[in-house]
């Protein structure tokens, strides 16, 4: 009977532009068997189904949702800036956007705001934020990027308000980038999908698992499997406890049960990274 809902489960999934084969849904939830927290998988396959699971199509149609509600709301056209190095997530998402949306460079933008008589809208675009320290990184570093400096200047002297729409994103990244000092409260976060604790799967407002008084036992085991095959961060970056996937990578926020494994310890992911980097997108870019 598992072996079958395994199957159902995937059936209508890719990863990495491959199909999600059943029995290897059903390889990943034999582990949790044997510990006896089968049902917990089960769950947690039922959560992503039901909304853990995340294709690269709704992603992009999340931000046009979003960036078109937000041009109602203005009275003048915003301008759409590039903020990430080449071949972080923005690269795709820029490729995935055009032509309705096209993006400008941002020290040109931040030309246009010197010379404007009024504050001006500058917009930006990411997929993910876990913790918010990379887009904090993108934007105020000067490491990163070379324009930090103007626009925080930008950002200090009230010439510029700047809205980042994603798709998914925690709502501790999202009070870390709109609280950073170094943005004036000039920075607004917009998310499709918005992780809150009742989507973090061992808090206790968790609505990923409906067994309470097994969730801590649960949380042991993944946290000792977690320690083996991601030990920095055993239960996610900053431990975030997320069950999202898309279907081109798996956020590092998620529960490394769900994507890692380690040439020391014996551990059947359910979406492997080890295939490959996800198009356009290096390792790294994970962190958020």
């Amino acid at each position: 009977m598992m072996e079958r809902f395994c199957h159902v489960m995937s059936g209508s999934w890719r990863y990495e532009d491959e199909p999600v084969k059943g029995d290897d849904v059903y390889a990943w939830i034999r582990q949790f068997k044997e510990a006896g927290f089968s049902e917990e998988a089960r769950e947690m396959l039922l959560y992503l189904k039901r909304e853990g699971f995340i294709t690269r199509r709704s992603i992009i149609g999340d931000l046009k949702g979003l960036f078109d509600r937000f041009k109602k709301d203005i009275d003048s056209e915003p301008i759409v800036v590039s903020i990430q190095p080449v071949g972080k997530s923005e690269s795709f998402l820029a490729y995935s956007l055009r032509p309705e949306i096209q993006f400008t460079d941002l020290r040109k933008a931040l030309d246009k705001v010197s010379n404007a008589g009024s504050i001006m809208d500058l917009v930006c675009f990411d997929d993910v934020i876990i913790s918010g320290r990379s887009m904090q990184d993108y934007l105020f570093d000067k490491k990163i990027n070379e324009r930090a400096d103007s626009l925080i200047d930008a950002m200090r002297k009230g010439k510029v308000r700047l809205t980042i729409f994603v798709s998914i994103a925690d709502i501790r990244g999202i009070a870390a980038v709109e609280g950073d000092p170094r943005g004036h409260g000039a920075v607004s976060v917009k998310a499709a999908n918005t992780i809150d604790d009742t989507r973090r799967v061992f808090h206790t407002d968790s609505e990923v698992l409906s067994e309470k008084t097994r969730r801590t036992d649960f949380k042991g085991f993944c946290k000792k499997a977690g320690n083996n095959i991601n030990p920095r961060n055993p239960l996610g970056w900053k431990n975030a406890q997320w069950c999202i996937a898309t279907d081109y990578s798996v956020p590092n926020g998620t529960l490394p049960i769900i994507w890692a494994s380690s040439s020391t310890f014996d551990w059947i992911p359910l979406f492997p990274r080890s295939r490959s980097v996800s198009t356009n997108r290096t390792k790294n870019d994970r962190r958020k």
